[in-house]
């Protein structure tokens, strides 16, 4: 039977395994998160027979790795022993996919889905492997809301975290958010339309044939640019100017309530957002050992334990 939606991360690149094992921090956050709903419902509900077998909803999600072939063996391992050691609440599927840029792996979503089914799936919901989901965020809540219906007018629209903490056009002028520089005609517009960049850590999409075609634009657009020896910061670079430009972004589903970006430390928090440890591209020792800190910290003994042991 097909699931409803698709949750994915991606790890890649030659230098270290880093990213590999934050992406297993995030899916033990998520079956962490998970087991906890479940076990609160079914101690309010432990009277009713009918409830546990008809209310408590099937997890309606996969959870799948894209990793490309320097990290394919090692995040295959990863999985296979935290299947072994864990009881997980989802399925989990490791893809391989033959790039040299790891920063077009999130893209490539379509070509690693069956054939058949890519187009049948009601949402897929894209997550930085350097996310947390926070001790107390309601994640099975955030998937029925980040991956609601799409319309078929939305099909094309891609649904993320604004970046606004400068005015519009100061915020399109940062080359984090765009390839080329725009012209003055083009910030206005962004201007006039409320059109803020967005972070690319965390987003849902439609599993449509148009998103296909779209993310497979941004990948001709940046293997172009390579092949010319032309270099943008990330991939976020132009998936900013390819939906901004078009007015395909909707900032709706997915807010500031639900994810914290570029967490510090020392900072205070009550754990209930994602935690999006964003930042520092090519620290990545140093990043995950912050996070490492940050979970024995600024979160509960069990918490830390499900995570670290």
């Amino acid at each position: 039977m097909l699931v409803k939606n698709i949750l994915y991360t991606c790890v890649g690149g030659e230098k270290g395994n880093e990213y590999s094992d934050m992406s297993v921090l995030l899916i033990k956050s998520i079956n962490y998160n998970i087991r906890q709903k479940n076990r609160k419902e079914r101690q309010i509900h432990k009277k009713d027979n009918e409830f546990k077998k008809n209310t408590l909803k099937k997890i309606d999600f996969v959870f799948i790795i894209i990793a490309d072939h320097y990290q394919y063996s090692y995040i295959s391992s990863k999985i296979s022993q935290l299947r072994k050691r864990n009881k997980i609440h989802f399925p989990i599927i490791v893809k391989q996919v033959h790039l040299t840029d790891p920063f077009m792996l999130k893209l490539c979503i379509f070509d690693i889905l069956p054939p058949k089914n890519k187009y049948k799936y009601n949402a897929l919901l894209y997550i930085d492997a350097d996310i947390l989901c926070g001790e107390h965020f309601d994640i099975s809540h955030f998937i029925q809301k980040s991956c609601q219906s799409f319309l078929e007018s939305e099909n094309n629209h891609i649904h993320a975290l604004s970046e606004s903490f400068d005015t519009v056009e100061n915020m399109h002028k940062l080359s984090y958010f765009s390839v080329n520089e725009y012209n003055q005609e083009t910030l206005d517009y962004f201007t006039k339309e409320n059109i803020y960049p967005f972070n690319t850590g965390l987003f849902s999409i439609s599993a449509s044939q148009e998103m296909d075609f779209n993310f497979h634009n941004i990948i001709e657009s940046m293997t172009q640019d390579k092949q010319a020896g032309k270099s943008a910061f990330t991939e976020q670079s132009y998936m900013n100017q390819f939906f901004c430009v078009k007015n395909l972004i909707k900032y709706d589903r997915i807010t500031s309530q639900d994810c914290v970006l570029f967490v510090r430390p020392n900072q205070c928090f009550e754990n209930n957002t994602l935690l999006h440890f964003c930042g520092e591209i090519g620290q990545n020792q140093k990043k995950l050992q912050f996070i490492t800190d940050f979970i024995k910290q600024h979160t509960s003994k069990q918490f830390s334990k499900h995570l670290l042991s």
